[in-house]
């Protein structure tokens, strides 16, 4: 039994100190507890086993710590980084609104990094009452399960002088958008 190694530790060099152990090692303690105790072969490669699952044990424990650990640190990154896009974001919009203020026909602008755009959505009808059952007999309100008015039958209504009385034109709205380059994801940002 002289000659018979156990992980990387040699049991003839019983009175030789060593290091701590790093996985695929025993320390001697292990091995000279076993041996003194009296234990067996089957015993001792037990209380091997032991030791090696306590060393994976301590590991996951580390591998754990070190996962919840980083996972604080990498919310707290993204979250940085998102707050100092919100702030950039801004200023683009500033920038472009300038420019088009400046130069109506300026509506897109491409730079290397990236487009800059300003559009206006189109006209939308906003039904200016909630409850449509008094209108039920107007052209304008499509009867289904329940009342819904017909958006596309009103604007074009209200767009030739026709007078709807529950509804109006509702104005679009300059929608500012940028477009990146090299997007990570190839998408626009609104």
């Amino acid at each position: 039994m002289s000659d018979e190694k156990v992980g990387r530790i040699n049991f003839c060099n019983a009175g030789v100190p060593i290091p701590e152990p790093t996985p695929g090692e025993i320390p001697l303690s292990v091995v000279s507890a076993a041996m003194l105790a009296g234990r067996g072969n089957g015993q001792l490669l037990q209380c091997v086993d032991d030791y090696h699952t306590n060393i994976r044990l301590g590991q996951i424990a580390k591998i754990d710590a070190a996962v919840t650990a980083l996972s604080g640190w990498f919310e707290e990154l993204i979250s940085q980084l998102r707050a100092a896009k919100e702030e950039l974001e801004p200023g683009l919009a500033d920038y472009m609104q300038s420019r088009h203020a400046a130069d109506p026909t300026c509506k897109l602008i491409k730079l290397p990094g990236g487009e800059l755009e300003i559009k206006k959505n189109p006209d939308s009808v906003k039904v200016t009452v909630a409850d449509l059952k008094p209108f039920a007999d107007s052209i304008y309100v499509q009867t289904k399960i329940a009342y819904q008015a017909d958006k596309n039958a009103i604007k074009k209504a209200l767009a030739a002088g026709e007078s709807v009385p529950f509804a109006e034109i509702e104005p679009g709205k300059e929608v500012f958008r940028y477009r990146l380059t090299a997007a990570p994801e190839g998408g626009d940002h609104e």
